[in-house]
Formats: structure tokens, C-alpha cells, sequence
């Protein structure tokens, strides 16, 4: 089968989005094959906010700069314009995070004794989840408590392409609070593929068997979560990231990526006997209304609502058309494949506007809150 261990460089700094569903997922491997079995990785998901460290090691590690970004912003500054203060400390722990790129740099070269050493070269990204106090108020999780802060690293990026992070597992400087997410431990879940000619659809039946075990793993993760416990606390976890697992001629690309979350963060799995009815009788009214009511929930306005305290966009009647611009964007990636397959066209949008327009004015009467979920 047709495989690559050399995927193109991605040119924006800003993380990929993960996706639940797993149909992008197979059509990629339809197009593009992969080896029976296919061995994947999973770390645990951390309910923090996402942040990344992006690392310019061209001009020497002396005089390296650090850019914080979040998950939609690429410049965050000290002030106003930081997101739950990742950005002062960044510039707190300036010296301890060039030293941690380098590092993962020098494993980089370990990895690709064969690549061009130029240190021109060397811009890197170490993207992560920063967690503790004040950063989530619910769903209730180990790590919500966690004080002071800590960031943990979940991804590496150098020249452009997404590193397996099994081979970076070592990179941390936990006195610095710089943390890896291989603390929590990695899963490991083969997803079985039949042995079919290129192009061949992966056996749904070897989906729905790789789904029942992810999801069985998440549970438990769900109830107890193996990175608090490493730090010492416990409680719930949110889920597991899945990426493949190195060394099988299979790069580590975003659209191999996926994440299974526990029941209190999933709401893709809460999709009832009433959709899928709705669906099949051909009422499109019922459809777009069953498909609105699952999707457009409370946990994704409230991340909408972060979206405008991330971007520095004032909470007020101004704000409110990059609030309805970032719901129905986030529902039309996170849910692409039902909204083609219900077949429904644009209307759902004009429903999903007049029910997040309600909530957005309702928050501006209450004087709005901060309790969004990533």
C-alpha cells in the first residue's frame, strides 16, 4: 500500500484542529494506505487551553526569540492580550524554553542524521496544553486545581512537520514547569485493517472495533486520570489524543489524528435515536432542528465566547458577529461529514445563528461569565 514517511512542511504556526469523527480519517487511509495493522498512540487529553511556544534558534540560542500563541491567536503579549497569563510566562521562563527547543532539536538530528544541519533551519514549535488554577471551572477534572501552573508538552514541530511525540517523551524541564504529556502515560490500540488494494475503504468493521476499544480506554481515563495521578492528584480525565504510533512508514499528518472524550466533554456521542429518525423519513425541517439542538450546546457557546476573550474582542453588541462567525465555522468543521450526509445544505446555519444570537444577548444582560471548554 501506498505510504510516506515524508509529509509536506504546513506553513501556519497555529495548531491543527482534532477531530471525534473518525470518516476523514478512513478516507485518508483509502487514499493514501497504510500497513495492517495500523498501531496508534494515544496520550491523554488535558482540560486546559491550548498553547504553544514558537521557537526562532536561526540567529543562535543567545539571542532566540519565544512567541506564546494560543490556540487561534499567533502573537500573544503580556496584559490584556494574554491568554490565562501564558504569555508572562513565557517570558518568566524565557532561558528554560530555548533550552528545552534545542533539545528537541538535538533529537531531531538524532532522528535524521541524513538532513541538512543548518541551524538556519531551525524554527520550532512546542505546542501543548496549559493547565492549573483558574483555567477550567467545569467539567470538574484532576488537573483543574493544579497551582502554580504548568505547561505540557503534547506536540513537537520542526521544519514545518508534526514529530511523533513517542520520541520526544524525555523532552521536559519540570523544574521550569514544562512538563510532557508521556508523564500520563502513552496508550497503544492497533486499528485492524483488512489487507486491501490501494484506494480500498478500511472495513467498517475494523472502525467500529478500534472505536469500541479507544472509547473503553477512555473511560478509564475518564475515571481517573493517569496525568493528575502522576502529579499527584486525582479525579476525572477528559480523553485520549490518537495519533500514529512511529515507525510504520506512516506520517504523523493531522488527518490521522483523533480524540475520544469522556462522557461529561462529549457531545458527539449524544447523538439519539431522534436524529438518526429524522434522517431517514426525508423531513429536512426535523433534521436541521434535531442536528442544531445536538450541536449548537451550551459547552460550544461558552468556548465561543472564550474565542472573543482569546482574540482581545470586546463581549458586547460589537462583538457579536465574530461570536456567531466562530460557532458556525467550528460546527461546519466539527461536523462536516453529518451535515453532507443529512443533507443540509445552509439552513442549518440561519438555525445556529438565531439560537447562539439568543444566548450571546442573554450573556450580555447577565454580564456575561468565563467557564468555556477546549
Amino acid at each position: 500500500m501506498t505510504t510516506t514517511n515524508n509529509p509536506a512542511p504546513t506553513t501556519s504556526t497555529l495548531y491543527p484542529k482534532i477531530l471525534s469523527d473518525i470518516r476523514p480519517f478512513l478516507r485518508y487511509l483509502s487514499k493514501h494506505g497504510a500497513p495492517a495493522p495500523l498501531h496508534m498512540t494515544g496520550t491523554v487529553k488535558l482540560h486546559g487551553t491550548h498553547a504553544d511556544m514558537r521557537i526562532d534558534l536561526s540567529i543562535g540560542p543567545d539571542n532566540a526569540t519565544v512567541t506564546p500563541q494560543s490556540r487561534n491567536n499567533t502573537t500573544l503579549t503580556r496584559g490584556a492580550r494574554d491568554n490565562y497569563e501564558f504569555a508572562a510566562f513565557c517570558a518568566a521562563q524565557h532561558a528554560a524554553i530555548v533550552r528545552l527547543a534545542e533539545r528537541a532539536c538535538a533529537r531531531w538530528r538524532e532522528l535524521h542524521p541524513a538532513s541538512d544541519d543548518s541551524p538556519m533551519n531551525e524554527d520550532v514549535i512546542l505546542a501543548g496544553e496549559w493547565i492549573g488554577s483558574g483555567v477550567q471551572k467545569k467539567p470538574h477534572t484532576a488537573i483543574r486545581d493544579l497551582s502554580p501552573r504548568l505547561f505540557v508538552l503534547c506536540g513537537v514541530r520542526i521544519r514545518g512537520v508534526w514529530e511523533h511525540i513517542e520520541r520526544y517523551a524525555d523532552v521536559a524541564d519540570e523544574g521550569a514547569r514544562l512538563y510532557n504529556i508521556s508523564r500520563g502515560g502513552f496508550f497503544r490500540l492497533p486499528f485492524a485493517l483488512d489487507e486491501v488494494g490501494d484506494g480500498a475503504a478500511p472495513a467498517a468493521a475494523a472502525a467500529a472495533t478500534f472505536l469500541a476499544e479507544a472509547r473503553r480506554l477512555t473511560a478509564e481515563v475518564y475515571a481517573r486520570c493517569p496525568f493528575g495521578a502522576a502529579l499527584g492528584v486525582e479525579g476525572p480525565g477528559e480523553g485520549i489524543v490518537w495519533n500514529p504510533s512511529p515507525d510504520q512508514g506512516v506520517p504523523n499528518v493531522p488527518d490521522l489524528w483523533l480524540k475520544t472524550k469522556g462522557e461529561d466533554f462529549d457531545e458527539r456521542s449524544k447523538k439519539g435515536p431522534k436524529e438518526n429518525a429524522v434522517a431517514k423519513d426525508g423531513d429536512k425541517k426535523k433534521a436541521v432542528e434535531a442536528f442544531v439542538g445536538r450541536t449548537c450546546h451550551e459547552r460550544r457557546l461558552e468556548q465561543g465566547w472564550d474565542y472573543l476573550r482569546e482574540m482581545g474582542v470586546e463581549r458586547n453588541t460589537k462583538g457579536i458577529q465574530t461570536f456567531l462567525s466562530w460557532v458556525t465555522r467550528d460546527i461546519e468543521v466539527e461536523e462536516k461529514e453529518e451535515i453532507v450526509e443529512l443533507n443540509l445544505g445552509t439552513d442549518w446555519k440561519i438555525a445556529v445563528t438565531r439560537m447562539a444570537r439568543t444566548w450571546y444577548l442573554a450573556q450580555l444582560e447577565k454580564g456575561g461569565r468565563d467557564n468555556a471548554a477546549d
